[in-house]
């Protein structure tokens, strides 16, 4: 519940700070750099990333794997280019496998804080927690690894 009410003060202060209504452009997926950079650069304010946590519940890397949104919504690549060329699926499936984009956690998150700062109002972690059972404790253990990480990093 703290984390919470953390994350709720947090996005406030920071639409009062815009001084707007509000309204995040969110860019989903974003599990590398590159997702990361080309989201801001197409005018994302927000971003959507999947977090994983090790088996003792710290932060380990950005990533998703299979399936993901892309498998589903690019099954033929010429209709995928055509109809998606506006998603991260797009820019990703040039290079690798976008299921597959991954990023050390600090390696993402200093870049996110060193050149896109200004430009990114909200960072929303969907968070992966591995091993058996989500406990309270394993997901407060979590919380507080990642508001550590946080700290540490940006």
């Amino acid at each position: 519940m703290k984390l919470f009410l953390i994350v709720l003060a947090a996005v406030l202060s920071t639409i009062e700070a815009y001084d707007d209504d509000g309204f995040f452009n969110i860019a989903h997926m974003c599990n590398n750099i590159q997702t990361l950079d080309w989201a801001v650069k197409q005018g994302a304010n927000a971003i959507e990333a999947d977090l994983q946590f090790d088996h003792l519940a710290r932060p380990s890397r950005f990533y998703h794997g299979l399936p993901c949104d892309c498998n589903c919504m690019c099954n033929f690549y010429s209709t995928c280019k055509w109809f998606m060329s506006h998603t991260v699926c797009y820019p990703l499936s040039k290079k690798s496998n976008n299921c597959k984009a991954a990023s050390r956690t600090d390696l993402w998150l200093r870049r996110a804080a060193t050149k896109h700062s200004s430009k990114i109002a909200l960072l929303w972690f969907d968070s992966k927690i591995k091993g058996n059972g989500y406990s309270d404790e394993k997901l407060r253990l979590a919380a507080r690894n990642l508001i550590k990480l946080l700290t540490q990093l940006i």
